[in-house]
């Protein structure tokens, strides 16, 4: 059912700007990504409900002064994550 399930989140960490969280959704493929990111996002203002806070999905919250902040995209295939398929595909 719904109500027992769980975003596809990888990974977690805090930014360089203060109260700034960013977490990684998957690995997914295509069209599933966007799912998971609004589940995540639903999932996040629950927690946040529960503790008092208040989140904010705004890439520059802070302004353009916010060192670090922003929204990015980061894609990754299996002929990158191969041996030195990095240098291969993206140079």
């Amino acid at each position: 059912p719904l109500s027992h399930r769980v975003a596809q989140v990888s990974g977690i960490n805090l930014e360089v700007t203060p109260s700034v969280i960013e977490w990684q959704v998957g690995p997914c493929l295509g069209l599933a990504a966007a799912d998971e990111l609004w589940l995540s996002r639903y999932i996040f203002c629950r927690i946040a409900e529960r503790i008092g806070a208040r989140p904010c999905f705004q890439p520059k919250p802070l302004g353009e002064d916010g060192d670090g902040v922003g929204c990015h995209t980061n894609f990754s295939t299996a002929a990158m994550r191969r041996e030195g398929g990095y240098s291969a595909v993206l140079e």
